[in-house]
Formats: C-alpha cells, sequence, structure tokens
C-alpha cells in the first residue's frame, strides 16, 4: 500500500436525526481550517447541507463528505442523514468507512434511531468512538445519556471525557488518558487547568476503571498489570488504539459543536 493510501482515514458520522452530526462536522472543518466560520443548520449556512430541501427541513436529506488534513493526515468524513426517511445510504456509507464516529446528545441520549443506527455500525463491524454532544443545553444530563449507551444499547463504553460543569456551565473536560483538565477558551482554544476538587475522587475512579477496561483488552497488558499495578502512559494509549481498531474498545468523548467546545480535542 503507498503511503498516501497509508495516511487516509475515512469516517462516518452517525447517529438520530438533531443530535448534531452537521453541526459537529462544520466544527470539524472550522478547527482544521477548512472553512473560517462556523456555519449554523437554522441559518443554513453549514458547509455540508446546501441543497434547498435540506435547509429548508433544517436537517441532512443525503451524506455529505469533505476532506481535510490533521496531524500530517488525510482525513475524510461523510455526515450521514439521521432522518428515517433519509437514512437509507447509511450501509453504502459505512462501507466506504474506515471507523465511525457515532454521536448521541445530552438531552436526549440514545433515541429509537439510534439503535436502528448502532445496528447497522455493528454489523458493519468497524471502529468506532461514541461521541456525546450538546454537552451545553439547558436539560443536558451527562448521566442519563452515558447511562442509555448501556441500557439502550447494551454496552460499556470507556470514558475518555469526564465534563467539568453542565449545561452553560460547561467549561472544560478531564482527559482521561493525561489526567488533566482541559479548558474550553474562545474560538476553539484548549488550555490545561487545575482538576475541580469536587470531582476529583470520581475522576481518580473513572481513570482506574478506563486503565482497568484497557488491560482487559489484551493479555500482555494484562499481564503486565496484575504484576506491576499500573501501566505507563505509553502502554495505555498503544491498548486504547489497539483496542478500538479490534472493537475491544469503545471510547467516549464530549463537546459542544455549536460553540466549538471541545472541537480540537475531538480532532
Amino acid at each position: 500500500m503507498s503511503e498516501a493510501l497509508q495516511n487516509q482515514r475515512t469516517f462516518a458520522l452517525v447517529g438520530h436525526g438533531g443530535c448534531g452530526k452537521t453541526s459537529t462536522a462544520e466544527m470539524i472543518l472550522f478547527n482544521a481550517g477548512v472553512i473560517d466560520r462556523l456555519g449554523k443548520i437554522e441559518e443554513g449556512t453549514t458547509a455540508l447541507d446546501t441543497e434547498p430541501e435540506e435547509i429548508k427541513r433544517r436537517g441532512s436529506i443525503q451524506s455529505g463528505f469533505a476532506g481535510y488534513k490533521w496531524d500530517k493526515n488525510d482525513h475524510y468524513l461523510i455526515d450521514t442523514p439521521g432522518d428515517a426517511n433519509f437514512c437509507g445510504d447509511l450501509p453504502y456509507s459505512l462501507a466506504a468507512s474506515d471507523g465511525v464516529v457515532f454521536t448521541i446528545d445530552a438531552v436526549d441520549g440514545v433515541k429509537p434511531l439510534s439503535r436502528k443506527a448502532w445496528a447497522a455500525v455493528e454489523k458493519a463491524n468497524l471502529p468506532t468512538v461514541i461521541y456525546i454532544n450538546k454537552m451545553d443545553r439547558d436539560r443536558a444530563d451527562f448521566d442519563s445519556a452515558f447511562d442509555s449507551l448501556n441500557s439502550a444499547l447494551g454496552i460499556s463504553p470507556v470514558l475518555l471525557h469526564y465534563p467539568i460543569g453542565i449545561k452553560e456551565n460547561f467549561k472544560g473536560v478531564v482527559d482521561m488518558l493525561s489526567g488533566k483538565a482541559m479548558m474550553f477558551g474562545e474560538d476553539g482554544a484548549v488550555s490545561e487547568g487545575d482538576i475541580p476538587a469536587d470531582i476529583a475522587d470520581e475522576v481518580e475512579t473513572i481513570r482506574e476503571t478506563m486503565i482497568e477496561n484497557i488491560a482487559e483488552s489484551d493479555e500482555d497488558l494484562m499481564e503486565k498489570y496484575f504484576e506491576e499495578g499500573e501501566l505507563s502512559p505509553e502502554d495505555i494509549t498503544k491498548g486504547l488504539k489497539a483496542g478500538v481498531a479490534a472493537g475491544e474498545l469503545v471510547p467516549v468523548v464530549l463537546s459542544a459543536a455549536l460553540n466549538n467546545q471541545g472541537g480540537q480535542m475531538i480532532l
């Protein structure tokens, strides 16, 4: 395989209608420098929903495609429709993808159409990251949305981000891989900060669970974890990548696409 092909990645944004897939695509393209402003569904100014009917409906009626370069790799995203009337091409979009960003939102969690979309993702057997959007909304409930992944889809995902604040107070996440607080600034900027004392114990417990899950996905890592009681940052990152690629691990990340909160971390 040529080096050019090895450096290409194609992923599909999949999820129920209204969960913010197109806004997420907009956030990704903005942070990657492909577009110079964040378009809005309500204003009909997004880069991918350009058909008159899409602007009228305020939703995708066909898959949208866009490319960008990040970390020396060429990435291609496929923004799939979430409306039941227009999701017939989902299997074809998945067939053209190397991976999936499965999207739900913090307001509604897993919805009936999410289950249908998840069944298609499972059938495609692709490495998947779950993305919880709309963490800044008035009715956002992170715990409920996260729990719905298990209760409705029957999966036990690995949490990579823990929210710092919720709703209008959503101001950052704890990155479980680094163990550091990442605070959101203006224009998508992210800076390191201190983990708030009131969530420190919860974060420690979740991070331990994450490391255990990563260790359990690899026999060598499991042996090392039992012998040494810990894994190095390199082991954690390597194990996570291998586990996701093999379909053994499904990580969860958080963001608020409309406000470009967490966009650079999603990239």
